[in-house]
């Protein structure tokens, strides 16, 4: 077995061996929720918030259709969706003399992709950065059917990044192969995302654009954060528990790599144009998509998963500039140590904090309050609302998930990102239309609070106080 083989293996295994241990996060319980819903009726983006392409909900609900709505069914889907893309992958190296580059090439952008796992056990923030990794895997195999095909993939998902992943190696693609195999690559991405639009049908492809692209501007502004804040907020304070220094390292680290990205997207394409090389333009490519994946949230979860891209490409880049022959081994064992450092600190963290294993839809994982309270603790919340509630509470979708209330809007997670630019008067107006009854208004990021929904409840009427939050009717 070649170094991608075992690095991959061991990143599978490491992924299996830090499922129970992660503490679950806002943002895994909102995408369990938005699974739940659709399965229980509601019509993606028109009944349901989701900023993204439809592929990692459905694949999600699909399975859990047939098992029940848990965590950690989510987190196995994770897990075996890593195996499952380097199984794919591999398979796509047939010439010998690429077969090295590729395989080296998954296996540390998928031991970087780790950093992001332990951060976040989520497939849907890995969906597009393993289909891109595919992708350029089927670039250095000279396979561009199956390189269109996963690149389509990659646009089912974070279409941002996909669509980054296609304007690069389409190119490359070119480059290296001519106009034949450049236009097999096009026909792959065609017949995909042809394949997507017959299955969400006309009225589905119409709710993805209103839902997921012409909203997106809200998201580009009161979501934005720069990579210097990012970096700042990655970086623990002083006098910060050993746990939270061995936490960060992998972030830390995915900082350094994307600081490096943009020489590697250069060199890579300057290199690969002027004397046509796919291990260079490749390379190239996967700097200029790890980027586009910060972008415009260059926060923790973000840079691990742009680090599984660009740390790869950089890789490549400098092997076909002839100076890091045979570095490989020491790239995986540094990445391997940067994991084992985070996943050290996750399991002392873990420990050392109150937390519960017996969550509703959670169970077997850890779970702790959230701004003093535990996601279950919705009984009050329920006896005043009568258990359909829109909550405005940086944790909203875990007191859905955990206590089974009944959101009437679309926005399981209601920051000002997700409103779009016309969701909070559609909001405000199904409030007065007696549509929406009672609202929960608890304690937000006042970053990305909606302030104008949120102004426009506290002139409702407060009929009662709750954990969560004071609860208003009109």
């Amino acid at each position: 077995m070649t170094l991608g083989d075992w690095t991959v293996i061991g990143a599978v295994l490491i992924s299996i061996a830090v499922t129970p241990l992660v503490v679950m996060s806002v943002g895994e319980a909102w995408l369990l929720h938005v699974v739940r819903r659709v399965n229980l009726g509601d019509r993606l983006y028109r009944d349901v918030f989701f900023g993204a392409g439809p592929a990692p909900v459905w694949l999600a609900a699909r399975i859990v259709a047939i098992t029940r709505p848990q965590a950690l069914v989510m987190r196995a889907i994770t897990v075996a969706y890593l195996g499952a893309a380097w199984w794919v992958a591999v398979r796509t190296v047939v010439t010998e003399g690429a077969a090295q580059s590729a395989s080296a090439t998954l296996g540390i952008g998928l031991i970087a992709l780790g950093g992001h796992h332990v951060r976040m056990p989520s497939h849907y923030g890995l969906w597009s950065s393993l289909w891109v990794l595919v992708a350029a895997a089927a670039v250095l195999g000279a396979q561009p059917l199956v390189g269109g095909l996963a690149l389509a993939a990659a646009t089912a998902g974070r279409y941002t990044v996909g669509a980054a992943a296609v304007i690069s190696l389409l190119p490359s693609v070119l480059v290296l192969d001519g106009a034949v195999a450049a236009a097999t690559t096009a026909a792959g991405i065609a017949l995909g995302l042809g394949a997507l639009a017959l299955v969400m049908g006309r009225e589905g492809v119409g709710d993805f654009y209103r839902g997921a692209v012409a909203n997106k501007s809200a998201y580009l502004t009161a979501g934005s954060v720069t990579p210097l804040e990012g970096l700042n907020r990655a970086v623990p304070s002083r006098g910060a528990p050993k746990a939270t220094w061995l936490t960060s390292v992998p972030t830390v680290l995915g900082f350094v790599v994307l600081a490096a990205a943009p020489a590697g997207v250069i060199v890579g394409f300057v290199m690969g144009i002027t004397d046509p090389n796919a291990p260079a333009l490749a390379g190239g490519s996967l700097c200029l998509v790890g980027l586009s994946v910060t972008y415009p949230r260059c926060d923790a979860p973000h840079v691990a998963a742009a680090t599984g891209l660009a740390l790869p490409g950089l890789w490549l880049v400098a092997e076909a500039a002839g100076i890091l022959d045979g570095a490989s081994p020491t790239a995986a064992a540094v990445l391997s140590a940067a994991l084992v450092a985070g996943l050290a600190g996750v399991v002392s963290r873990s420990r050392r904090a109150t937390l519960r294993r017996d969550v509703p839809r959670c169970k077997g994982l850890p779970v702790s309050r959230h701004r003093g309270v535990w996601p279950d603790q919705t009984d009050d919340l329920r006896a005043k609302t009568g258990g359909t509630v829109m909550v405005l509470h940086d944790a909203a979708s875990f007191f859905y998930l955990s206590g089974s209330l009944i959101n009437p809007t679309p926005y399981d997670y209601p920051y000002a990102s997700t409103f779009g630019p016309n969701g909070q008067a559609t909001t405000i107006e199904g409030i007065t239309s007696g549509r929406i009854g009672a609202v929960c208004r608890g304690e937000m990021d006042s970053n990305l609070a909606p302030h104008e929904l949120l102004a426009f409840v506290d002139t409702m009427r407060h009929v009662g106080d709750t954990p969560q939050g004071a609860v208003f009717r009109i």
